[in-house]
């Protein structure tokens, strides 16, 4: 057998520098050929730059061109596209070739895997590589790359410049400006009142100093401030606040933000914007502002007051108290979550289930408690305070207040004013009425949740006696409402002098006296 080959003769390698400007991508380019040389056009972002060329390496030899593209294509990352042009392809060996791009850097970084095997036409993403900067004592200017670069400023008043990537900038001593550009960056300006410019992206802002400022623009992604000092509000066009350190206190925008505390007593509030703010540990006071807010107290014993709008108010553990201002203000506790307390601005509120206590606030008129044992309280107004299930205590202060202890052995105290203890049923009955003015305050009590043939119009006198022993005169089948002067209780015997037994009503305090007239018949 009669074989015949051809050794390439030894190339020699170009070295070409097409346009100008600050940034050089450099490849390193060589062919397979044995006859003739592969010839390729390359675009930048789409751009062609120096018309057809021509490789003259040898592969084979481990030679290579050097092609140096210069131009000013700033950040962000950028196409190179190598189209070869004259491959026969099918042809004798003699005739068919193949283009390589044996490495690529730019701006003197290596780009990771920079060696390609360019057939007809293919596409290189050029990926810049990391870089870390650091300056010195004086002022430092120090500006990154495209890629995620870690830049620290050290002493001095820095500039620090991230451009694209995921940067971490990290100013140090001095009055520094750090701008992050493109990406999800990371600004700590360190020590002195430093400016922090985010840019595009998810950035995260760490403020230790009241003089730090913090730059965002609108749409510039979700971003975030780390704040250690106390009363930082956030900048405009920043989503998140968190506390962190000593801080213990901090403030939103008119966005809707993100406000997280720590394990201090937090003060937060969070202004315009639906917010949603989280107290964590520590005995927090938090305040929504406008817009339609959610409150987490968590630990500790908060103070959540959602604002205008219908808000949310979530407890959490600990003794709790919840301001409500809006009927569409929603308040949710646990079962084991504390003694827990709203304060009420509303006209008529009842209890969210697991709270404790109610108090009536400015311009409130009514309040009813839950199943627990309640504290109602009312305020200057003529109140209406009803106990409902449980067994509650209620108490009216200034106001002509109506009480209803409902369900259970309650305790009601009217306070200042003409006030009245309604009883709609036997069931409510069983209560002590801690103040009783005769004359004054008065006895409701419902004909028909009564019985006994009571009626509406009826003279009291008639179905009343005071007397020691608490029994009935009454003749049988006639009920009758026997006060027992020395206990200071009020019986109901529903069937007068006949065989059941009589009801306590009410026990009052000793030594009070109790009338006909005080009692009042309501239907």
């Amino acid at each position: 057998v009669t074989a015949s080959f051809q050794v390439p003769a030894k190339a020699t390698s170009l070295d070409t520098t097409i346009g100008s400007g600050p940034d050089a991508l450099v490849l390193k380019v060589s062919e397979d050929a044995w006859n003739g040389h592969a010839q390729y056009t390359v675009k930048v972002d789409g751009a062609p730059i120096g018309g057809t060329l021509t490789a003259a390496a040898s592969h084979a030899l481990g030679q290579s061109d050097t092609l140096t593209l210069k131009g000013a294509w700033g950040t962000g990352a950028h196409t190179v596209e190598v189209s070869f042009l004259n491959d026969a392809w099918g042809g004798s060996a003699s005739t068919d070739r193949n283009l390589h791009v044996d490495g690529i850097a730019y701006n003197g970084q290596a780009v990771p895997d920079g060696s390609f095997v360019i057939e007809r036409t293919d596409t290189v993403g050029v990926a810049v590589p990391a870089t870390a900067l650091t300056g010195d004592a004086g002022n430092n200017t120090l500006t990154g790359t495209a890629a995620a670069d870690t830049i620290k400023g050290l002493g001095g008043d820095d500039r620090l410049v991230g451009l694209a990537g995921d940067d971490t900038l990290l100013g140090g001593d001095g009055s520094d400006t750090l701008e992050g550009g493109d990406g999800n960056d990371q600004l700590d300006g360190g020590t002195g009142a430093d400016r922090l410019v985010g840019g595009n992206g998810d950035d995260v802002y760490t403020v230790d100093h009241l003089g730090d400022v913090v730059a965002e623009v609108a749409g510039g992604g979700t971003d975030r401030v780390v704040a250690s000092v106390s009363g930082y509000t956030l900048a405009a066009n920043v989503e998140r606040l968190d506390l962190d350190g000593g801080a213990t206190a901090g403030n939103g925008n008119e966005g809707a933000n993100v406000i997280v505390g720590n394990a201090l007593d937090n003060a937060l509030q969070g202004k315009g914007g639906d917010d949603q703010i989280f107290g964590n540990l520590g005995n927090d006071s938090l305040w929504g502002g406008n817009g339609n807010d959610v409150l987490w107290g968590g630990d500790g014993n908060d103070l959540l007051d959602g604002g205008a709008g219908a808000d949310s108010l979530i407890g959490g553990a600990g003794n709790d108290s919840y301001i409500v201002d809006n009927a569409g203000d929603v308040v949710v506790e646990t079962a084991d979550g504390g003694i827990d307390r709203v304060i009420s601005r509303l006209s008529a509120i009842t209890l969210a289930a697991n709270v404790e206590r109610l108090d009536l606030s400015t311009g409130a008129v009514s309040g009813s408690g839950n199943e627990l044992n309640n504290f109602i309280y009312g305020n200057d107004l003529d109140n209406v305070l009803r106990g409902l299930a449980g067994n509650d205590k209620l108490t009216g202060g200034a106001g002509n207040d109506t009480l209803v202890g409902g369900l259970g052995a309650d305790t009601l105290e009217g306070g200042a004013g003409a006030d009245v203890f309604r009883f709609d049923s036997l069931a409510e009955a069983g209560d002590r009425i801690t103040e009783f003015a005769p004359g004054t305050d008065a006895i409701e009590v419902s004909v028909a949740g009564f019985g006994g043939k009571l009626a509406l119009g009826m003279d009291v006198a008639t179905r009343f006696v005071a007397n020691t022993t608490g029994l009935a005169t009454a003749p049988a089948g006639t009920g009758q409402f026997v006060y027992e002067t020395d206990a200071a209780k009020l019986w109901w015997d529903a069937d007068g002098a006949g065989a059941a037994a009589p009801v306590t009503v009410a026990t009052f305090a000793p030594g009070t006296t109790l009338h006909a007239g005080d009692i009042h018949l309501i239907g």
